[in-house]
């Protein structure tokens, strides 16, 4: 199987330019075969512009030249997956169009000036000290040593020694180099690497469902060691916060400028990205060390996608629910445990936090919203019983997966660990009890 490392790089002034060149190349390159697609009619003598049609057809052009052949051929395939991407939201739409804001559009033109993404393949770049060692194409040689008297026959760049000494395996097994430019002139370095595909575990009987929400960012349930713990979303909550406050407050001074962004602004939204997907990176990984600890084999989390876009919880909740990345979460928890040979299975979350632990099924039959008495409380008065709210929605995703699983038949499981769940809390670094 394959992963990715990256790092950003902040070049130096050589780099800088041959880094622009060939940025610059795969952005013009990317609208010519844009507008050859997008120009394209049923009625004409000609075939379909598709890949492989256009990297033969366009492989003399000036800014095809420009890069070396697989970059150039890498770049003409990210066009062909976009148009790909918008066909098959086109079909789904005409099925599906409730969960479109209107009809897909295709793929746009970069804007004028612009840079856009480019790829090395295994031929075009070696890996050699911890430097990687880019070929530079011999078109675009020429131009840096009339234009800018550089006359390097490779383009080296240094991996930062943390990736390399944490991920031994990129030095011998790395497929792919992307660059992708950013607004403050550094690159986002994106290494693809080849890992020995692990062997998927059978199931033990071992399960550990997920309950994700807003302020416990992931409730979770054992029912091996019948507890309950929870990932505290506090510090989520915190960052959306400041860089929200930060963000408006200079949007609110470039609006009477007549502005609608600036570099400040841009470099806020990165900040928050960047320390968004750390806490996200911490939060799976320590759902995955327990995981690993306790001999879990399938993982059962929520899905939540139904539910935050029919949630209607009043306007602040709203915007909270929206603002969770939650294709983030399942992803970085997918890829994780499946490194350990663990399964993730995503499961509908209807009628969980309604219904008790001890009825009979998690269904809209024995749901009962008035259980749930405020936020963190779940009182079942038939058993004079209190717990907590997420604890009981994570036992009750388990309770629907191994429902659905034996055809419907009434699933018993000791009610135990619902009512003081270990809350595992930030503290800079990582999640701490």
């Amino acid at each position: 199987m394959k992963l990715a490392k990256y790092f950003i790089h902040k070049p130096n002034q050589i780099q800088q330019v041959v880094l622009g060149c060939l940025a610059y190349a795969s952005a013009r390159l990317y609208n010519i075969g844009n507008y050859q697609r997008k120009n394209w009619s049923k009625d004409s003598d000609e075939d379909y512009p598709d890949w492989y049609k256009q990297k033969k057809q366009l492989k003399d052009n000036f800014w095809y030249k420009n890069l070396p052949s697989q970059t150039a051929q890498e770049t003409l395939k990210i066009l062909s997956d976009n148009w790909d991407s918008f066909y098959q939201s086109m079909e789904d739409y005409q099925d599906n169009p409730d969960k479109y804001n209107g009809n897909p559009n295709p793929p746009n033109y970069k804007s004028k000036d612009s840079k856009f993404n480019f790829r090395y393949l295994n031929n075009g770049f070696k890996i050699i000290d911890g430097k990687l060692r880019l070929s530079i194409p011999k078109q675009l040689k020429k131009y840096l040593k009339e234009e800018y008297s550089i006359t390097n026959k490779f383009l080296w760049i240094r991996v930062p020694n943390e990736l390399l000494s944490s991920n031994r395996d990129i030095l011998n097994s790395t497929t792919r180099i992307e660059f992708k430019p950013l607004s403050d002139d550094t690159y986002k370095v994106i290494l693809t690497y080849k890992v020995d595909t692990p062997t998927i575990k059978e199931d033990n009987g071992n399960y550990l469902s997920i309950d994700l929400g807003i302020n416990n960012l992931m409730t979770c349930y054992s029912n091996q060691n019948q507890e309950s713990f929870i990932i505290d979303g506090g510090q989520y909550l915190a960052i959306n916060r400041y860089f929200d406050k930060q963000i408006k407050h200079y949007q609110s001074i470039l609006n009477g400028q007549g502005k609608k962004t600036s570099k400040r602004i841009q470099q806020l939204y990165k900040k928050r990205r960047k320390q968004l997907f750390h806490l996200i990176h911490s939060a799976t990984k320590k759902v995955v060390n327990y995981c690993i600890e306790n001999n879990i084999s399938r993982v059962i989390v929520g899905n939540i996608k139904n539910i935050r876009d029919d949630a209607d919880l009043g306007k602040q909740t709203n915007q909270k629910l929206h603002k969770l990345p939650f294709d983030i979460i399942y992803h970085q928890l997918e890829y994780k445990l499946h490194l350990q040979g663990i399964t993730l299975i995503k499961k509908s979350e209807k009628y969980t936090s309604q219904c008790s632990p001890y009825s009979k099924k998690v269904t809209k039959k024995y749901g009962n919203k008035s259980n749930r008495i405020k936020r963190g409380l779940y009182v079942d008065e038939d058993n004079n019983q209190a717990f907590n709210a997420d604890s009981v929605g994570a036992f009750n995703i388990l309770r629907k997966y191994l429902q659905q699983r034996r055809k419907g038949k009434d699933i018993t499981l000791q009610v135990k660990g619902l009512s003081n769940p270990v809350i595992f809390n930030w503290n800079n670094h990582q999640f701490a009890a």
